[in-house]
């Protein structure tokens, strides 16, 4: 919810703010059904004077979470369960992250890269050796995605870059022992011309190659290393 920043503390006792403060009630109560014990529960949240938003949120959640109760209808347990704990803080108890860049690897393809919709364009060649324009979903049916999205881009790089060299060695040395040729680059692609799966698993780690190579191209461009530089010192108030 980015835009809920600006909203909460920029329209304080708003319809909107109301809105907003429902509609992430209403997200946080979603998960208490998957919950196999929520008979008690206690939700903590932190003291604002000025804008008691983490307050009415929690107001509003326990209203929901009640509703949940009344329409639970279930045996008594054997066993009486903890409660469950929901701590709610707003901005305030911690304002400095938005002052820092994030370098995981999803935050950099979004924040420097063109993503509409979690639906991007990256470079690569054609048959000819020719550069092209194709577009992909970054989604969670991508495996290569889910894995490395929340590594640092440099630890993802390495593992990403790791993982194809060693996907191609295995099957260069599948395509010799089955055809008896070199083991090379073209052995590579007449293994792809034969199984799609092959072509499917390229086409993956030259989508995340290219991402990363785009993501560190503009982070050199616009000196995004001086800037985090910056941010820390802002931060932690040490030069």
């Amino acid at each position: 919810l980015p835009e809920a920043l600006p909203i909460l503390f920029g329209r304080k006792d708003s319809p909107q703010a109301r809105e907003m403060e429902e509609k992430i009630a209403y997200k946080l109560s979603t998960i208490i059904p998957t919950l196999f014990y929520y008979e008690k529960f206690q939700i903590i949240y932190n003291k604002n004077s000025s804008n008691p938003v983490s307050e009415k949120v929690a107001n509003i959640l326990k209203q929901r979470i009640d509703r949940f109760l009344q329409l639970r209808k279930t045996e008594k347990e054997e066993e009486v369960p903890a409660p469950v704990k929901i701590v709610i803080l707003d901005r305030t108890y911690d304002p400095l992250t938005p002052l820092l860049h994030d370098y995981y690897y999803m935050s950099l393809v979004y924040d420097l890269l063109e993503v509409k919709e979690n639906l991007v364009e990256y470079p690569t060649q054609d048959k000819t050796g020719g550069t092209i324009m194709k577009k992909a979903f970054l989604n969670d049916e991508d495996d290569i995605w889910v894995r490395y999205k929340y590594h640092h881009i440099a630890e993802a790089l390495e593992k990403i870059n790791a993982e194809f060299h060693q996907f191609v060695e295995t099957n260069k040395t599948v395509a010799f022992q089955k055809e008896g040729g070199s083991a090379d680059l073209n052995t590579m692609e007449e293994i792809v011309k034969k199984f799609p799966l092959y072509k499917d698993l390229v086409d993956k780690y030259t989508l995340h190659l290219s991402l990363i190579e785009g993501c560190l191209k503009v982070f050199n461009e616009i000196q995004l290393k001086e800037v985090g530089e910056i941010e820390q010192s802002l931060a932690t108030g040490i030069d």
